[in-house]
């Protein structure tokens, strides 16, 4: 009876031992898990890899480089064929340009002479252009171009030229003007003299005579440029540009001559008064 209290005795020791290492084994596992799921987190959060995609569309990265050289050959070639239809259109309105000028605003300052191998030179560039220079390069274009643009610039030189020269006639008049009214201001109606104040104003006039002839006589070798069209080759010899200084000069004296008959004339008053 002893006895068998004993064995029983030991194996209620035996299963509290059972237990005790379950638990022990269930902690671990929890601890385990705790412990893997943070340096999960860490790997996730705290060591991101860097993630490079290459598309080579199966090509080698010769045949790759290969053809973006290609491509940018032919972006090239596209370029370079807008800028020759540019050269190509300014080309064409030159041309049509320059016709109607000849025709109108040149008309003048190109003799029958001169304006028959201009027209021609239009016609054949014209018709090079519809033909032979239908696909030509830029640069055949800009020749062109400049080509015509020589031959022309004769009569444009004498139209601009005769701009100018008319430009000075138009100074001249107004310079003639300024005198007149110059002399206007110098001499008040009814202002009383001496025989000084009267010899100073003989001067201012004979000075703003000077003034007057030297500007009509400049806006006459002005406009002779005009009678000169009949033969444009003369245009050059034609201009103002003299005869304008010389009025400017002749102006500064007709202003000197009017100071000095003011001042002549102010003494003169003054000896009157003190006559008086």
């Amino acid at each position: 009876g002893e006895e068998g209290v004993e064995a029983v005795g030991a194996d209620e020791a035996g299963g509290g031992g059972g237990e005790g290492e379950e638990d022990s084994f269930g902690a671990g596992q929890e601890a385990g898990a705790v412990g893997g799921k943070g340096a999960a987190a860490d790997a996730l959060f705290s060591r991101p890899a860097p993630l490079e995609i290459e598309r080579s569309f199966g090509l080698t990265e010769s045949a790759l480089a290969t053809l973006l050289d290609e491509e940018e050959a032919m972006a090239a070639t596209d370029a370079e064929i807008e800028r020759a239809l540019a050269a190509k259109n300014d080309l064409e309105a030159s041309v049509y340009a320059a016709r109607a000028d000849l025709s109108d605003a040149l008309a003048p300052f190109a003799s029958e002479a001169e304006r028959a191998p201009l027209e021609s030179a239009l016609c054949e560039t014209e018709e090079w252009i519809y033909d032979e220079g239908e696909d030509a390069p830029r640069e055949a274009y800009q020749a062109k171009a400049d080509a015509l643009s020589q031959l022309m610039a004769v009569p444009r030189g004498r139209a601009a030229l005769r701009a100018e020269r008319m430009a000075d006639a138009d100074r001249l008049r107004a310079l003639a003007g300024e005198a007149r009214k110059a002399v206007a201001r110098a001499r008040p109606p009814g202002a009383r003299g001496s025989a000084a104040a009267s010899e100073a104003l003989e001067a201012l006039a004979a000075a703003r005579g000077r003034v007057e002839a030297a500007a009509e006589e400049a806006a006459e070798a002005c406009l002779g440029a005009e009678a000169a069209l009949a033969d444009v080759s003369d245009i050059e010899g034609v201009g103002a540009a003299p005869a304008a200084a010389r009025v400017k000069e002749l102006l500064v004296e007709v202003e000197d001559a009017a100071a000095e008959w003011r001042h002549k004339l102010q003494a003169a008053e003054r000896a009157a008064a003190k006559a008086e």
